[in-house]
């Protein structure tokens, strides 16, 4: 599950049309600030008190996504298994 508490930009460029309603306030602006302040905070204390997290944390990413892409691979064999499969009973039929 993937929690959309957090946003990262890309880089990418989007077209938009930016309306009044789409500026943040200043009250807006101050809760954002607030938020990156204590994210950044928990961020330094869990680097002091255990170093490896962070790259625990990636390890674990790299070892999810690995799964995923083998899971996709397997997913695409068995569908190209079936494809030849039909492909070979069509053309026993006369």
């Amino acid at each position: 599950m993937v929690s959309l508490a957090e946003v990262a930009v890309d880089g990418t460029k989007v077209r938009a049309q930016a309306s009044r309603a789409s500026f943040k306030t200043a009250a807006k602006l101050d809760r954002i600030e607030a938020t990156v302040e204590r994210r950044l905070a928990a961020l330094k204390a869990e680097i002091e008190t255990d170093p490896a997290a962070s790259s625990r944390r990636q390890q674990a990413a790299r070892r999810r996504a690995a799964l995923d892409v083998k899971a996709r691979a397997a997913r695409a064999r068995q569908a190209l298994d079936k494809l030849r499969a039909e492909k070979a009973e069509r053309a026993k039929e006369p």
